[in-house]
């Protein structure tokens, strides 16, 4: 194929007649209006032929254009479940390459925040489609990544042998430099959206490995905060309200204490979008966890009301669960009402929820529905005594049932795993 002629392996041999820039353009500007037109979970086998531009001229095309081509050739088979992952990151990696060379920043930080879109689709380390194994496991990893830390995160991009790094390595190099080279090139919103996931990546490397949590939340409390910066020049007012609640939540999940110089940043959200209720349900569910983390039940319940009140009023409220999640620990004592509450709302809320999300393409399953089943478990457990057990017990299977099933169908990507009742504690032998 001519996308392996000139972004693969082999793109260094000649080849007997090349496509013109024209052509090679308008096959890039057709793969990636049908891309954005199509989202990441769309079917895409059909589109590759686009790729196979007529070749019908003896000179190789500009590096420009040949970077913009590879960079959509790479996302194709990225998003592509027939796709290679292997191959994508080929692909992608020698668009950053050529853009970077060429000082195409725009180019480069594209093919970057697509490069760490790759690793991220699976594990941090072995397991993931593409992934490779680490002796000593996800830890090792995690320290062998933390290693890098120091270093350029382009320069990481630019080093031989860089695709045999872990997918943690691979995806912390990637999203840094394309936060950079977004930077450079005066693209706040990809610049942000990159460091967003960077903290998000770093925060699910805490919660995995105990022996490394401190550092890497440290890095993402930085990860987060450098993004409210950058995120403050996003033109569109909606959006930038959105990306700045994410990094608040972000950062007070990395810093688990009182964190005061995140109130100005709050009070931005506010301002950007004063009439949309999705921001200002936002801004009050984190003005909320900032005074539980000083201690102020009264005042975050208060404010948890407001934001539910407000979450209520969207056609699809997803965060409706979460904010009932963070009144439980508002309210310890109505704990359980709270979660199963929280339960219900997605329950309710569930079919209609997209697989991907459409902003960072971070699946709805990890989003807004893990901590709301594990929650659920919980309390049902742990109301699991006397003559309440039974009953208890099979209400936990239910919501185990139903917390596997939207697993898969998030994995799969569709309503293919039928509902079966769960196993009666009754029917268990003895012990």
């Amino acid at each position: 194929a001519l996308s392996d002629s000139l972004c693969g392996a082999m793109s260094a041999v000649s080849l007997p007649a090349y496509p013109t820039v024209e052509a090679l353009r308008q096959a890039t500007e057709a793969t990636e209006t049908q891309l954005a037109r199509r989202g990441p979970s769309g079917a895409f086998q059909d589109m590759m032929p686009v790729l196979d531009a007529p070749a019908t001229s003896p000179q190789r095309p500009s590096p420009a254009a040949t970077a913009d081509y590879c960079a959509a050739a790479g996302e194709l088979m990225r998003v592509s479940s027939e796709g290679s992952q292997l191959q994508a990151q080929s692909y992608l990696l020698s668009a950053f390459r050529m853009a970077r060379g060429a000082g195409l920043e725009r180019t480069a930080s594209l093919a970057a925040y697509r490069l760490g879109l790759v690793s991220l689709s699976g594990p941090t380390v072995a397991g993931a489609r593409g992934g490779r194994a680490t002796r000593g496991g996800s830890t090792a990893a995690g320290r062998n990544a933390a290693a890098m830390d120091g270093e350029n995160p382009c320069d990481v991009l630019l080093s031989p042998g860089v695709l045999t790094n872990t997918n943690l390595s691979l995806s912390l190099a990637s999203l840094g430099c394309s936060s950079d080279q977004a930077r450079l090139a005066g693209d706040s919103r990809t610049a942000a959206l990159a460091t967003l996931r960077l903290a998000r990546l770093r925060l699910s490397v805490a919660e995995g490995n105990s022996d490394i949590a401190a550092d890497y939340r440290a890095q993402a409390w930085r990860s987060a905060t450098a993004g409210m910066t950058l995120a403050r020049g996003i033109e569109d007012a909606s959006l930038r309200a959105e990306v700045l609640g994410r990094l608040v939540s972000a950062a007070i999940d990395a810093r688990r204490g009182p964190a005061p110089e995140l109130a100005p940043v709050i009070a931005a959200i506010r301002e950007a979008a004063p009439r949309d209720p999705a921001a200002q349900a936002f801004a009050a569910a984190m003005s909320a966890r900032l005074a539980l983390a000083t201690g102020d039940g009264p005042r975050a319940r208060r404010l948890l009301d407001q934001a539910r009140l407000l979450e209520s009023q969207r056609s699809l409220p997803a965060r409706l669960p979460e904010w009932r999640l963070l009144m439980a620990e508002a309210d310890p004592a109505n704990r359980e009402a709270h979660v199963l509450a929280a339960f219900d709302s997605l329950e309710a809320i569930r079919p209609l929820l997209p697989r991907f999300d459409p902003l960072t393409e971070e699946t709805a399953f990890s989003l807004y529905m893990r901590r709301v089943f594990q929650s659920a478990v919980d309390v049902q457990l742990a109301g699991a005594q006397g003559a309440a057990e039974t009953l208890r017990v099979r209400g936990a299977q239910q919501i185990v049932e139903a917390y596997r099933q939207a697993e898969l169908q998030s994995v799969f990507g569709s309503e293919c795993i039928p509902v079966r009742n769960p196993l009666r504690p009754e029917a268990l032998a003895d012990g």
